[in-house]
């Protein structure tokens, strides 16, 4: 089970980004926007029991260019411990006002039940699952990300 601070974080965060990207990206860009990502990580956690709180240790924000024209707002999430938490989570702007996040979580082979990582995926219709990914580290992710929008 993923901790309650990683997982509502996530969700909360892709449903910023969906519902409003253009707030989303105001609020979230540099260089206030790590400030802004911390205090609503801390604040994600005042209403849970200390044992469901994750610190902000790794936490960060930096904007990307990405390959075929488009902007990623990339934030950086602490280490997953469980499966369905987030490494990473990309804000895009595919179309103006249309907002798109792709993530990446830590997750189990269904087959092997061995480790892996999943890119996943939120829209206006919902959550989407792209299937298995590489190696949890920043540039697969974003080759990943530009994959998807190619």
């Amino acid at each position: 089970m993923p901790r309650s601070h990683h997982f509502k974080a996530k969700h909360l965060i892709a449903a910023m980004a969906v519902q409003s990207i253009d707030k989303f990206l105001e609020r979230f860009s540099p260089p206030d926007g790590e400030d802004y990502f911390r205090a609503l990580w801390g604040g994600l956690g005042l209403d849970l029991p200390e044992e469901e709180r994750v610190g902000s240790d790794g936490l960060s924000v930096m904007s990307r260019e990405l390959k075929g024209g488009h902007s990623a707002l990339i934030l950086t999430l602490p280490e997953p411990q469980e499966r369905n938490e987030a490494y990473f989570l990309a804000a895009l702007q595919p179309q103006p006002g249309v907002g798109l996040v792709v993530g990446l979580e830590r997750s189990l082979d269904p087959m092997t039940q061995e480790p892996m990582t999943a890119l996943v995926g939120w829209s206006t219709q919902g959550r989407f699952n792209c299937g298995k990914s590489p190696q949890p580290d920043l540039a697969s992710f974003i080759l990943e990300v530009e994959e998807l929008l190619a």
